[in-house]
């Protein structure tokens, strides 16, 4: 019996197939890695994305934290005491927290001693039950200017 030898006709043909086999595996694992790269990257974009998202609703809580504590001023007379370590006055039970949907903001008001009319107003904000994310917003008026009727017609 004789021993079939390949012929010279079908040997590149088997060459052919391992070398598109070798460049398909290349192609693939090149396209995987691109993949996993473009996955990576679109996680990290949505998490820096809520970041955004939860620091302006933050901001916004603090803003109206103020606004709360300036129409809380305007409506009443708060009773002050005198800070220790400053000898500023604040106002009694450590300041004002009021809900905001998902956020909590806590208001201190504040007036110095050299200009009791001039007032601070501090509203720190964070998420209900989450305490780690704060944003805090700060402004001053004028007590006296904060009146509960009506200004004047020009």
């Amino acid at each position: 019996m004789a021993v079939h030898e390949p012929s010279q006709k079908t040997l590149p043909r088997r060459q052919a197939g391992v070398a598109a086999l070798a460049f398909i595996l290349i192609l693939l694992l090149a396209i995987s890695g691109i993949t996993l790269y473009s996955a990576e990257t679109g996680i990290t974009e949505q998490k820096i994305s809520i970041n955004d998202y939860r620091s302006k609703q933050l901001a916004e809580a603090a803003d109206a934290g103020l606004e709360f504590g300036i129409a809380w001023l305007s409506a009443n007379t708060p009773t002050w005491i005198t800070d220790p370590s400053d000898s500023d006055f604040e106002i009694d039970n450590n300041g004002i927290t009021t809900p905001l949907g998902n956020y909590n903001a806590t208001i201190q008001l504040r007036r110095p001693a050299a200009n009791p009319a001039r007032v601070s107003v501090i509203a720190t904000a964070n998420e209900s039950g989450n305490a780690a994310f704060t944003a805090s917003s700060k402004i001053e008026v004028l007590q006296n200017s904060l009146v509960a009727n009506d200004p004047e017609a020009p």
